[in-house]
């Protein structure tokens, strides 16, 4: 994303780039529907 709209959100929202963008851990998943042994 360039800097001026990420600057105009910021602005608009109040808040900061660091609040915008999330990093989240991805879970495993099973395709098979059966649960994954540990």
């Amino acid at each position: 994303m360039k800097t001026e709209p990420l600057q105009a959100l910021c602005t608009a929202l109040r808040c900061t780039p660091n609040e915008l963008y999330g990093v989240t851990v991805p879970r495993e998943v099973s395709l098979t529907g059966e649960p994954e042994a540990a």
